[in-house]
């Protein structure tokens, strides 16, 4: 898969990014089987970036990308875009403030370890 530098950081990341939207179900029926299946092959085609964020099926997008890294073995790096959204359903935030989007980032870097 065809890699670009990524702004000042230098990284180099996949043209293709993975949109985890659907994992966890929160848009549909979606197994965790077919969620981790789908992960692995994105990354043995050589991609590397995942968007996901805390309100994609109430955290679950997060914790199955958590997963699908832990059985990763080496290779190139991964970089997981967590973003910051309001949630209209579910345990997570029900609004966006300055006080919860300033918690975000902690919570997802918890569910992703």
């Amino acid at each position: 898969m065809n890699t670009r530098r990524f702004g000042r950081l230098g990284w180099q990341v996949s043209e293709l990014g993975f949109g985890a939207w659907a994992l966890g179900g929160g848009w549909g029926q979606q197994s965790d089987a077919d969620s981790a299946a789908a992960l692995r092959r994105f990354m043995e085609l050589g991609g590397n970036l995942i968007d996901t964020a805390q309100v994609y099926g109430d955290g679950r997008s997060e914790q199955l990308i958590a997963q699908a890294l832990q059985r990763r073995s080496g290779g190139d790096p991964i970089y997981v875009a967590a973003k910051s959204l309001r949630s209209h359903r579910g345990s997570l935030w029900r609004g966006l403030s300055a006080r919860t989007a300033g918690t975000q980032p902690a919570c997802a870097a918890h569910r992703l370890h």
